[in-house]
């Protein structure tokens, strides 16, 4: 049985949920504070439910418009936990150049790798294959 977690308010939406060792997001609207607090505590969620060793994440956030300062700090608190949980990859479809260059910003604070041309997918099933073959050769 799969967990698929659903939220939406008056600015966003989300649904994550676990495929194998991938959590994969879905995230639409403008994030702020508690929207993001909610999105946190479901991704921990998803984060208990996996299985020992590493780990990917995909996110399509095409129809993400931004994040919110306080959203930006809380995103930051998630990349450290995920990382230090065995997230070793991340994949995703992202279309608005501000929330690439905010998440960039993100990683780099979190020494984690930028977010590459590599990084990017025009589907979700050439995103999970990229991170598949990824967490196999780990």
């Amino acid at each position: 049985m799969s967990t698929v977690l659903r939220y939406s308010d008056n600015y966003a939406s989300y649904e994550l949920s676990l495929e194998g060792q991938i959590i994969c997001a879905v995230v639409a609207g403008a994030i702020g504070d508690s929207f993001s607090r909610r999105y946190n505590n479901d991704f921990r969620l998803l984060m208990d439910q996996l299985s020992p060793g590493a780990w990917g994440h995909f996110g399509d956030f095409r129809n993400c418009e931004a994040l919110s300062k306080e959203a930006q700090q809380a995103s930051k608190s998630l990349h450290e936990e995920a990382k230090n949980k065995g997230c070793i990859v991340s994949a995703f479809q992202m279309d608005s150049a501000l929330l690439k260059s905010q998440v960039n910003s993100i990683r780099v604070d979190k020494e984690l790798p930028v977010l590459a041309s590599q990084r990017f997918f025009a589907t979700k099933s050439a995103a999970l294959a990229f991170i598949e073959v990824f967490l196999s050769s780990a």
